[in-house]
């Protein structure tokens, strides 16, 4: 796209997101930007107001490398969502209380920002 932006004289930038919907609506978006530098500048006071004034905004590099990042944080993320989802299994296989498990998940290394967003989806089957 960035070959066919100068072609036509004109400049891209990738805004990938790590956020959702709600993240969206609430102008809390985390964005991870590539492309040009300059490109970024001239945009940038309009993605602040959609991440949170720019606390969750960032500039990545080149274009193509945001992309890469998101591929990589949708893995973590799928990896760390799987190994909630087989945690809350077992714990339920096992009888525990799937609250309780959850709230010791919270409070020591089985933490996670998927356990934060999704852990009482996941333990009520709504995930």
């Amino acid at each position: 796209m960035e070959k066919l932006a100068k072609k036509a004289k004109a400049q891209s930038l990738e805004a990938c997101m790590a956020s959702s919907i709600t993240q969206a609506r609430q102008g809390t978006l985390y964005l991870m930007c590539g492309g040009e530098e300059s490109a970024f500048k001239k945009v940038k006071a309009i993605l602040e107001k959609l991440s949170d004034d720019g606390k969750l905004l960032r500039y990545i590099g080149k274009a193509g490398s945001a992309a890469q990042v998101k591929a990589l944080v949708n893995m973590v993320m799928n990896i760390n969502t799987a190994a909630l989802a087989e945690g809350l299994g077992l714990g339920a296989a096992l009888g525990l209380d799937l609250a309780m498990l959850r709230e010791v998940f919270l409070q020591t290394g089985a933490n996670s920002q998927v356990l934060k967003t999704d852990g009482e989806d996941m333990q009520n089957r709504d995930h």
